[in-house]
């Protein structure tokens, strides 16, 4: 019996095993919960992540109004120029573009529809939003110091304005008059500069007057006289009459003529003017059609304007093989602005000093220096080196025609 009772109270000899392959387990079933927790914010984390990566800044502006939205979804143009109330105009551009990862920026050019009047041309043009003086480098317009717009430059443009630029030029204008005695004395009581005993009883004088000329868009806007002076008094028994229009000549041909012989017109040195009967000798290839007559200062003696300024010189160095005016270039035909000297304007050009004859000119291209009235002619020349040998130099223009 002891023994049995000893056995009956006796715990089973497997019992402390299995104890402790329950908490075992169950230490293995807490781990696993653990990890598929952490797993599970693992995959949680990584969507948020993602949807986040999906959201985008977006900036619009218009360079006068800005306006952004922060985390959306892809929008295009249209979402947002809802979204941001921007309105776009007829003529109005869009640029969308991301500036980093996550980062967009809709750019809104504003255009205007204006007309503009210069140089001749009026047309519509739809240009960037900004000033007036914006505008018309834009369209090439480039404007010199004397040239005046109807608008301020600084003005901001919008739709339908009218913008008209005037061309402003300076022009130095020589007239000589011949006069008696009578129309010479008449002249007198005007002037403040006039010698009332420069000409005498019999005598015929010639008086140059100087005008400065104001042109817009090539017409004289007004004229002043800035001078007035007397020369090539002659004793005539007979007076000469004489018209006083504005910058003409009716002085008399020599008396004796000498036939002058003409050159072809590819020769290096035209000879067609004569001098009292003496051959001159210039750098023009053309030939007039009939003998252009010098004084004894070589100054032609009928010319109906005469200019005075600084001149430059060009050569055909791309071989275009035409001027503006369709000739073939030659010594001769000249660049010039074509609102001051009208293609095929006939003109005789010299220094004035007289040491160097372009001679017998046509009008015949169109100068770069158009708007710098600081220039009032480029001189054709066959090459390079006679360019340079020329450079700059002030030259006196008679208009023939």
């Amino acid at each position: 019996m002891k023994l049995s009772q000893e056995h009956a109270t006796r715990k089973p000899a497997f019992a402390h095993l299995k104890n402790k392959c329950a908490s075992h387990s169950l230490s293995k079933r807490v781990k696993l919960l653990i990890c598929l927790t952490m797993a599970a914010v693992v995959l949680v984390g990584a969507g948020v992540t993602a949807a986040a990566a999906s959201l985008r800044n977006y900036m619009v502006t218009d360079g006068m109004v800005t306006r952004e939205l922060i985390s959306f979804i892809a929008l295009d143009e249209s979402a947002l120029l809802e979204k941001t109330n921007m309105t776009l105009n007829e003529h109005d551009l869009t640029d969308l573009r991301n500036t980093d990862a996550n980062n967009y920026l809709l750019t809104v050019t504003r255009r205007h529809e204006i007309t503009v009047t210069a140089d001749g041309f009026t047309g519509n043009y739809v240009v960037n939003s900004g000033n007036v003086a914006e505008a018309l480098y834009e369209l090439g317009i480039i404007l010199d110091n004397d040239d005046v717009c109807n608008l301020s430059l600084s003005e901001q443009i919008a739709d339908g304005d009218v913008i008209t630029v005037d061309r402003v030029e300076y022009a130095t204008v020589q007239q000589d008059q011949v006069v008696d005695y009578s129309e010479y004395m008449a002249l007198v009581k005007n002037s403040d500069t006039l010698d009332d005993d420069a000409l005498k009883q019999g005598q015929t004088g010639v008086v140059t007057h100087v005008y400065q000329n104001k042109l817009v868009n090539g017409e004289v806007a007004e004229s002043e006289l800035i001078s007035q002076s007397i020369g090539n008094v002659t004793d005539q028994t007979t007076t000469t009459q004489a018209t006083t229009t504005q910058a003409t000549t009716t002085q008399k041909k020599p008396q004796t003529t000498t036939s002058v012989s003409v050159p072809d017109t590819d020769s290096d040195a035209a000879v067609a003017y004569a001098s009292n009967g003496k051959a001159v000798s210039c750098i023009s290839t053309l030939t007039p059609s009939s003998t252009i007559w010098l004084d004894n200062n070589g100054v032609p003696l009928h010319y109906t304007a005469k200019y005075t300024g600084s001149a430059t010189a060009y050569y055909d160095a791309y071989n275009t093989g035409l001027t503006a005016s369709g000739r073939k270039p030659q010594k001769g035909y000249i660049a010039v602005n074509p609102k001051m000297f009208p293609y095929g304007t006939r003109l005789y050009i010299r220094t004035p000093d007289g040491s160097y004859i372009y001679g017998y000119a046509v009008a015949a291209d169109t100068g770069g220096f158009v708007y710098n009235s600081n220039t009032i002619a480029d001189l054709y020349f066959d090459t390079y080196a006679e360019c340079v040998q020329f450079g700059r130099r002030n030259i006196e223009i008679y208009v023939l025609d």
